[in-house]
């Protein structure tokens, strides 16, 4: 999971930029599919012991697709550059300032080599530009940049900058940011952001293709249900008789064509062998799809539903995307719906959408058979589908699932990876072990182990017999007083004084 801070100075409308930049990063965002939760604001709050600034915290959870973290990265960047009165954005994750670390190639010499406290509160995105606060290079300065920076110190300095203090990131550092957001470009020549997607044709029951004809964001808990399901979540949903409009075997099934982030696909496809042939991969993908849907529908409970009904009552909508953004435009425009409802903002907060418990916002549970049930009660039949494979354009090429060694290689050589790993790697790759398996490395000076097994046992009895015999000689040392018997004098292993061993058998085992 990854948070950001956005700071505002506290004489601005909170609220105000709150709406804004929710209703701005709603539209950005729409149509991106997100494999856990997307990037949520929250509402703003002042900062402990600074009354000069107010924040707004955001979350998101990336799961195992990296790319949501980097594109609520770059969704934050713009953000950055539409609103002045935004003042700095934070970004960081469980490793720390991702901003830094992606630049961990080109970063300054005294952040590389500084420790940890004396980086805090000096990276930030501001103005769609990459800043960094740098440490005083004179004693004047030490008092507007002492070491241990402040945040209130931090954002004064972004907010009224000094002559002699640059704060923009040098260029390496830039390059290096946009390079890893370059992807997410397409944002700019339209409404969604850039995203690479694979479109697969399916074979799947008239539900299925209707909720993601309706909302294509459900394939993510589906996909999310199926990769981690186990034996009894199949049990569970063989026996549930609510899950049967999903069941592959008993419902009419319709070819669509589905939209997945690549990982998600990966997850789908690679788990087991899939069919080579276009009918029986799409029968087989399908099935599996379906499986995931009715594994999420039956671990869903359904607390949120009365407030989900609620909502979309209220607004007329019947998906968390269309929530959210009317929602938001209602309270920026002052269209009636108070911020302050209480039972507004707990339906938003079982839908999803302004919560600030991250385990609520997960696609996985919560309010997925809230939308599921709705978009069914539109009673949408099999009429509105392909029923052949030929209607459907031909499934995207997967080659992107299988990565050759060279393409690895070229990787780590354009990250800068150091030439010796690069080498040893590539000589891994294409080396061949023998049939026996891999050589074992043997040092010049060692020579050739010789073991007697034979030669062991007739030490080990030897070792048991002068046990015995120093056992008697201890006792009747006690019998007669005298305490200061060498029983392990002849034990073979060295006594308290730093004795070599009297025998030398142990070391007669290898020769």
């Amino acid at each position: 999971m990854a948070r950001c801070r956005i700071y505002v100075a506290a004489t601005k409308d909170a609220v105000a930029l709150f709406m804004g930049l929710s209703a701005e990063l709603e539209r950005l965002a729409r149509g991106y599919l997100w494999q856990r939760q997307p990037l949520v604001l929250e509402p703003a709050r002042t900062i402990a012991g600074g009354a000069r600034w107010r924040v707004i915290c955001g979350c998101v959870r990336y799961g195992d697709c990296i790319d949501d973290e980097w594109a609520a990265v770059h969704l934050l960047r713009l953000l950055s550059a539409r609103f002045p009165d935004v003042v700095a954005i934070s970004v960081e994750d469980c490793d720390g300032e991702i901003l830094l670390i992606e630049c961990a190639d080109v970063l300054p010499k005294w952040i590389a080599t500084a420790q940890p406290p004396l980086v805090n509160n000096r990276t930030f995105l501001r103005r769609g530009e990459l800043h960094v606060i740098p440490l005083a290079d004179s004693p004047a300065l030490l008092p507007l940049l002492p070491p241990h920076l402040t945040i209130d110190k931090a954002l004064s300095v972004l907010q009224c900058p000094h002559p002699g203090v640059a704060t923009l990131a040098p260029e390496p550092m830039r390059v290096a940011l946009a390079r890893r957001l370059a992807r997410f470009e397409g944002i700019r020549s339209g409404c969604c952001l850039g995203q690479a997607l694979h479109h697969a044709n399916m074979f799947v029951p008239v539900a299925v293709a209707a909720a993601l004809a309706t909302d294509r964001q459900l394939v993510a808990p589906a996909v999310a249900a199926y990769f981690y399901k186990d034996s009894g979540d199949d049990k569970a949903v063989d026996a549930a008789e609510e899950t049967r409009p999903f069941d592959s075997r008993r419902e009419r099934c319709v070819y669509c064509r589905v939209a997945f982030p690549r990982c998600l696909y990966a997850q789908l496809a690679q788990q087991q062998p899939v069919p080579a042939a276009a009918e029986a991969k799409a029968a087989e993908l399908g099935a599996r799809l379906a499986r995931g849907f009715a594994i999420a529908y039956h671990n869903t409970t359904t607390d949120c539903c009365g407030e989900f009904d609620l909502l979309t009552a209220k607004l007329g909508v019947h998906s968390f995307e269309d929530a959210q953004c009317k929602v938001v435009c209602a309270f920026a425009d002052g269209a009636g719906i108070n911020i302050h409802d209480e039972v507004t903002v707990t339906a938003m907060k079982k839908a999803h959408v302004l919560s600030s418990d991250p385990s609520l916002r997960d696609p996985g549970y919560g309010a997925f058979k809230c939308i599921v049930n709705h978009i069914l009660a539109a009673g949408v039949t099999a009429d509105h589908f392909a029923s052949e494979l030929g209607a459907l354009p031909p499934d995207d090429m997967d080659e992107w699932l299988r990565t050759e060694p060279d393409e690895v290689f070229g990787r780590l050589e354009q990250g800068g990876g150091d030439d010796t790993v690069v080498d040893g790697l590539r000589s891994f790759m294409h080396g061949a072990s023998p049939y026996t398996g891999v050589e074992e490395a043997v040092a010049p000076n060692q020579g050739v182990m010789d073991f007697d097994p034979d030669q062991v046992i007739d030490i080990l009895k030897r070792f048991a017999e002068e046990g015995k015999t120093g056992d008697s000689e201890s006792d009747e040392a006690s019998d007669d007083g005298d305490s200061s018997g060498d029983s392990d004098a002849d034990d073979g292993f060295p006594s308290d004084d730093g004795d070599e061993p009297a025998q030398g058998s142990a070391a007669r085992i290898f020769r």
